[in-house]
């Protein structure tokens, strides 16, 4: 991010982009602007400063709620590790991302950004089942020596220190097997030499009856009595599986409770996380528009805030963690609970590639800048949703293609490579790819289509230069033509001509102001869930103020053809303002706007907006 800061041109590090607008700073503010009251008419406009890692701690001077991206960082990457420590841990993260973007709307009304467009419910229902498709992976059966699997030609061989493993691995299991026969021998023999006492005992005791009856069968007991001690001991021997079963059964009911509570503990420790990092992801999209519209942080500004302050962030929190013995307890799995943070850095650093680790960072700042620019620029809801599904698509294949062209770079074992090309994975996220790709084409085509509606249910006459344009590509032109023109007022004082209107340097500031906030309605497409009444209104504002509106049009044409100002143009307005009222029965805020753009053309006639042509 410092060689981008120093390399770039300013014009590229420091433009701040509201809207999709690219927009000035001023000598009077700040490096963000802070906006408050300045406008090209009451400031001295200056290039922007570039943003990036030199200006970061300046901009968490000026702006210390920048320090939240800390705390959602914290929750975002440990809410990831520990869902990624679970079996299913991929598929939790796909689902935790895509519940964010439900988030996004609450999200919005929080922070006083506008409302974006629902999506319908349809469209998240393909996307989701084909996320989840995508990222099911099949466990392979055992090979088999001697059959021959699909696509086995590309796995590739194993490397000598897996054929050492596998080697090791029969070796043991040889033993195991040898061990069991060994052990099933012993019990064969000790139930072999069982029998044999018993046969010679009965034999023995028939022997000694015979014996016995011959000489005097009165005083010894019966055959039966002679062998009970073993007849005892066999009896005994088939009550003890029946004591054993209800003995089991009992712990079994004692037991209920201990196997129940753990089954609910491990479900709290994927359920938790996934909340919290539904809850992150949400809040990283939105505050990368907050910041940008209210601090005027860009992308680079952002990301170096992001990314090179993570590290502080979390050692600070993994330190505190590895202090209190409880806590480490609970949030990390028995494994790592084990080692200390100091060892866990060691072992994590014996293992890091600095090359490797260099190219992580780089594409993890361009997808961060990438990410805020689209942010910024587009519904958010829309965009979060289509970011998390290209990702989907693309992880896998990027696994597929790197495993099949450079396994060797990224280390990918056999099994590994196995898992990648297993048919049964490969059709799973073919058929996940096919619900989640005419999502992503759909989604934003659905989304302009509101648009595409309205402009059928209030046609224009949309013909320009011969060029096809929707009105609110005709109204962006000729906003971005009148900016043009607010921006050469550095100062009225500096005018010639005496302000004939009263208050009209404060007017001029308002209409500015007011041309900001139509630009931002039209590029957050709030105006396609307007009423039809305020959305019919509003286009006649819009018309009025640039020309649009046949009857609004004439009036500009009188001002700026030389008729001086008189009453009855104005007489003229405020009969057309009453009969708007109440035909269309708009609040005064909308009349009051009309009357700002009224008072432009005022401002018009007295040159004090210099004219490039008639038209305009």
């Amino acid at each position: 991010m410092g060689i981008l800061q120093l390399a770039l041109p300013t014009s590229i590090s420091g433009a701040i982009y509201i809207d999709n607008l690219k927009v000035p700073c001023y000598k009077e503010t700040d490096i963000q602007g802070k906006i408050e009251n300045c406008t090209p008419a009451n400031c001295t406009v200056v290039e922007c400063k570039s943003q990036g890692p030199f200006s970061m701690f300046q901009s968490i001077a000026l702006h210390p709620f920048l320090l939240v991206n800390g705390l959602v960082n914290i929750i975002y990457y440990n809410g990831e590790v520990m869902l990624y420590k679970e079996p299913l841990g991929l598929l939790f993260l796909v689902i935790s991302a895509l519940s964010s973007t439900f988030l996004i709307n609450p999200l919005n009304k929080l922070f006083g950004e506008p409302i974006n467009q629902p999506i319908p419910p349809l469209i998240y229902l393909f996307g989701i089942a084909g996320s989840l498709l995508s990222v099911i992976e099949v466990t392979p059966k055992k090979e088999v020596a001697g059959k021959k699997e699909w696509f086995s030609f590309l796995y590739g061989k194993k490397d000598q220190h897996e054929q050492i493993e596998d080697q090791q691995q029969k070796e043991g299991e040889i033993a195991e097997d040898k061990k069991l026969i060994d052990e099933e021998n012993q019990i064969n023999q000790y139930d072999s030499n069982n029998q044999n006492n018993n046969n010679n005992n009965i034999r023995g005791g028939n022997k000694l009856n015979h014996r016995i009856n011959e000489s005097d069968t009165s005083s010894i007991d019966s055959p039966d009595t002679m062998i009970s001690p073993i007849l005892q001991q066999q009896e005994k021997d088939h009550l003890i599986p029946k004591e054993e079963e209800e003995e089991s059964n009992q712990n079994n009911k004692q037991d209920w409770k201990t196997k129940v509570i753990p089954l609910f503990a491990r479900s709290l420790r994927v359920f938790i996380p996934m909340i919290l990092l539904s809850v992150a992801n949400g809040l990283w999209m939105e505050t990368s528009l907050y910041y940008d519209n209210q601090f005027r942080v860009n992308a680079y500004g952002y990301n170096s805030i992001d990314q090179i302050l993570l590290p502080f962030y979390l050692f600070f929190f993994m330190l505190v963690i590895d202090l209190i013995k409880p806590l480490k307890h609970l949030l990390l799995p028995e494994q790592d609970s084990k080692e200390t943070l100091w060892e866990a850095v060691k072992a994590t650093w014996k293992e890091t590639n600095l090359v490797t680790l260099f190219f992580y960072r780089l594409l993890i700042n361009a997808r961060a800048i990438i990410y805020f620019y689209l942010a910024i620029q587009y519904d958010l809801t829309l965009v979060y949703l289509e970011l998390t599904l290209t990702r989907v698509v693309l992880n896998w294949l990027g696994a597929f293609v790197l495993n099949l062209v450079i396994p060797k770079f990224i280390k990918a074992t056999y099994e590994e490579r196995r898992k990648t090309f297993y048919p049964v994975n490969l059709l799973l996220k073919l058929f996940g790819s096919i619900g989640v790709v005419p999502v992503i084409v759909i989604a934003p085509v659905n989304n302009l289509s509101i648009m595409n509606s309205a402009n059928q249910i209030y046609p224009i006459d949309n013909q320009m230069n011969g060029f096809d344009m929707t009105w609110i590509e005709l109204l962006m032109m000729e906003i971005n033509a009148l900016h043009q023109k607010l921006t050469k007022l550095k100062d009225l004082k500096e005018l010639k001509y005496k302000l004939a209107v009263p208050k009209c340097k404060e007017t001029l500031n308002h209409l500015y102001e007011d041309v900001n906030i139509i630009e931002r309605r039209i590029k957050k497409r709030e105006l396609s869930i307007l009423s039809e009444v305020s959305f019919q209104f509003e286009k006649a504002v819009f018309r009025f103020i640039f020309g649009k509106d046949t009857r609004l049009h004439n009036l500009s044409l009188l001002f700026l053809d030389g008729f001086e100002f008189e009453p009855k143009q104005m007489l003229e307005w405020e009969t057309l303002k009453k009969q708007i009222n109440w035909n269309m029965n708009v609040h005064q805020e909308f009349i009051d706007l009309i009357d700002l753009g009224f008072t432009s053309l005022i401002l018009l006639k007295l040159q004090i907006i210099p004219l490039s042509t008639k038209n305009t």
